[in-house]
């Protein structure tokens, strides 16, 4: 692509961010290639990178201590440890066990009877995770918790859904992960 068409691009996908509307109203046809860009690239926005691998193994490691009360790291750090393990998509037995204890010391009785939200701090979320379905963290730019919100009905239909798949035979050992990550989607 020559030189000024890539400056064009850049242009316009600048405004865009800026003032969609005013694409809207330039032209319809490029609002809805810009939205679908954008929708596309939410997915994994610059900010919010997968750590590395060395991250998620020390992560792994304090979520065991977690789990067997041996770790000294608080609440919101073991949360953030859990965030970006879901987010590399990292979630197995482990990870799932640290999440139940995590909520159940989060939230007095969890599951909880209606909707909850349990706000750590104020502030717009930048990116929200969900942990299980049911389970979602918002995340501050800093890569911090803002809060966790649970859905106890679609908490239900996860554990609905698990129980049917373990009805059937499935040889994987990780069929009823893969099948809560399909439903984090």
């Amino acid at each position: 692509m020559p030189d000024y068409k890539e400056k064009i691009v850049k242009i316009v996908e600048r405004e865009f961010e800026k003032e969609p509307e005013k694409i809207k109203a330039l032209s319809k046809e490029i609002y809805e290639i810009l939205l679908r860009k954008k929708e596309t690239h939410s997915e994994r926005e610059p900010l919010w990178f997968i750590e590395s691998e060395e991250f998620l193994k020390m992560a792994k490691k304090e979520i065991e201590k977690f789990i067997k009360d041996k770790s000294n790291e608080r609440d919101k750090t073991i949360l953030r440890y859990l965030v970006e393990l879901a987010f590399a998509d990292k979630r197995d037995d482990i990870f799932y066990k640290a999440c139940d204890k995590l909520l159940n010391k989060i939230f007095k009785n969890f599951p909880p009877k209606r909707k909850s939200k349990k706000v750590f701090k104020k502030g717009k979320p930048e990116k929200i995770i969900p942990l299980k379905y049911g389970v979602r963290v918002a995340m501050s730019p800093g890569r911090s918790p803002l809060y966790v919100e649970v859905d106890p009905e679609k908490l239900a239909k996860r554990e609905n859904f698990l129980k049917m798949q373990g009805i059937f035979e499935d040889t994987d050992k990780r069929a009823s992960i893969k099948h809560d990550e399909l439903l984090c989607k």
